[in-house]
């Protein structure tokens, strides 16, 4: 019987230490992420490289993407855990972002989440599973050149809880966290702005 969390943006500040406290819980873990991490040695964990992008975008590569996650999927789970901690921040003013930087932000930070709860919506029903959805403080209180970032973690608490609602009567449990200031790279990138 094998506890598992599927985590995305495992290779950012926060995903590292997320892979790190689940395999501490005795977790077995799924990383997702677009660049290798150096956690390739830690045991119990598999990193899987993944475009979230192209998850949501692409059909045929999203299928093809949660087939090779499922392979990894033990057959006996007593505990199943999503937590989607990917997110791209892109701090400008408002005049200057264009059409492709909401699009990348609002896809991954928003879409990615809900369709990763839809492809495994049947295993998250099976083992009574649970959602995490990273947020953060500037959903409710941000800061100039922030827009594109904050708007997009506002939808993503948004459909947290619109999830919430449909998919609580099977014994899923979605909820988001919205942290502030945590010293990762996206922070310290973010005060160099």
């Amino acid at each position: 019987m094998t506890k598992l969390a599927i985590i995305s943006g495992s290779s950012g500040g926060i995903g590292k230490e997320l892979v790190n406290c689940y395999i501490e819980s005795d977790f077995q873990v799924i990383g997702l992420d677009c660049i290798s991490s150096d956690l390739e040695e830690l045991k119990n964990f598999h990193e899987v490289n993944c475009d979230l992008f192209k998850f949501v975008k692409d059909e045929v590569y999203r299928e093809r993407l949660s087939k090779e996650i499922k392979k990894l999927i033990p057959k006996r789970i007593t505990e199943f855990i999503i937590i989607n901690n990917a997110a791209v921040q892109i701090i400008e003013d408002f005049l200057k972002l264009n059409s492709l930087d909401w699009d990348n932000t609002f896809t991954i930070n928003t879409f990615a989440p809900l369709f990763m709860v839809r492809q495994f919506h049947d295993e998250l029903v099976k083992h009574s599973g649970h959602v995490i959805n990273i947020s953060s403080i500037h959903s409710k209180l941000t800061k100039k050149g922030f827009s594109c970032y904050a708007s997009s973690k506002a939808a993503l608490e948004s459909i947290t809880r619109s999830l919430a609602i449909e998919l609580s009567p099977f014994g899923v449990s979605i909820n988001s966290i919205s942290p502030a200031a945590i010293s990762t790279e996206m922070l310290k990138e973010s005060f160099s702005s």
